[in-house]
């Protein structure tokens, strides 16, 4: 079971701030407790996704491409 990393000061609104050509410290510096595994572990060959979770069940999945930019983004229910 993956363990998800809640971070229960964040709202829907400061996810709803990054949108596509954000930077990757952006994003961290407004989710700083989401799940970053591409930077923990060697990934060539494939796309960098960070993923955030909130209370309310919402979860967030940003795309990056190779400057750590976001280029994509998924917002869905848990």
């Amino acid at each position: 079971t993956k363990k998800l990393f809640l971070n229960p000061n964040i709202s829907e609104l400061d996810m709803d701030q990054i949108s596509v050509g954000n930077t990757l410290t952006f994003v961290r510096s407004v989710d700083p407790w989401g799940d970053y595994p591409f930077l923990y572990a060697s990934q060539s060959g494939t796309t960098a996704i960070s993923s955030h979770y909130l209370e309310n069940g919402i979860s967030y999945r940003f795309y990056y491409d190779e400057e750590w930019c976001v280029i994509a983004i998924e917002k869905s229910f848990l």
